[in-house]
């Protein structure tokens, strides 16, 4: 569940995903395996006011796109939740929820990843 913002308001939603985010891991897949960040593998993303979303390694733009958010259908909720819609064909729709400065974005496939972000100040 997302702290500090109402899941009526995507205005709410969107402002509280804001910024930039550095990748800690990701767990899930057929194998359920756990990804962690380490010194050769980082990433980061940001959510701009804009709408302008951005992935990135540490000196490379891999992937830069728009994207809205808004409630929409999970395959893990039977009720709308809190989603992101990307623009394009590189990236899937994503859930998520925000713990504090952390933020958990799960794939919108089954045996897909959830993966875990902690806000950059």
């Amino acid at each position: 569940m997302a702290t500090g913002c109402s899941f009526d308001d995507p205005k709410s939603l969107n402002s509280d995903i804001l910024g930039k985010w550095r990748w800690m891991e990701s767990n899930g897949g057929i194998a359920g395996m756990t990804i962690k960040a380490d010194e050769n593998n980082q990433r980061f993303i940001s959510f701009e006011k804009n709408g302008t979303f951005t992935l990135s390694d540490k000196q490379t733009v891999l992937i830069q796109t728009t994207y809205e958010v808004k409630k929409g259908k999970s395959i893990m909720a039977s009720d709308l939740i809190p989603m992101i819609y990307f623009d394009g064909e590189s990236l899937m729709p994503q859930s998520f929820t925000l713990k504090k400065d952390t933020l958990f974005l799960s794939d919108e496939i089954y045996d897909g990843y959830g993966h875990t972000y902690v806000r950059i100040n």
